[in-house]
């Protein structure tokens, strides 16, 4: 009976490690493929904004040179694509160097409300 006992104790102890093992390998590899997505949809934004970086600072600085330097700081503290692409269209069709400042000024205050 105690003989049993240790056997069925042992063979407990056992299928518990394999479980576990199992788990921390299923839990592993889990892990490792949404590290793959995550950084895969990171560099996703982060590509779309080095592609929308130069654009806005482009289209400020040919549209309005007297604000150029300033617009190139604060179209690199902006960190969401959408906010970048909203500024593009803004931009464009910005009259005055006075419109162009207060499109950065409401982009600068969206970026910093959603971060």
């Amino acid at each position: 009976m105690l003989q049993e006992t240790i056997v069925n104790h042992w063979a407990s102890l056992d299928t518990v490690q394999q479980g576990i093992a199992q788990g921390t390998i299923y839990g592993i590899a889990q892990g490792i493929e949404q590290g793959i997505l995550l950084g895969k949809e990171e560099g996703k934004v982060e590509g779309c904004l080095e592609s929308l970086h130069p654009i806005v600072v482009l289209l400020a600085e040919t549209r309005f040179p007297g604000i150029a330097t300033v617009t190139k700081q604060q179209a690199a503290g902006i960190k969401d694509p959408e906010i970048l692409k909203l500024l593009v269209d803004s931009l464009i069709v910005a009259r005055t160097e006075w419109d162009a400042i207060r499109l950065f000024t409401a982009a600068i205050s969206l970026n910093n409300s959603n971060s």
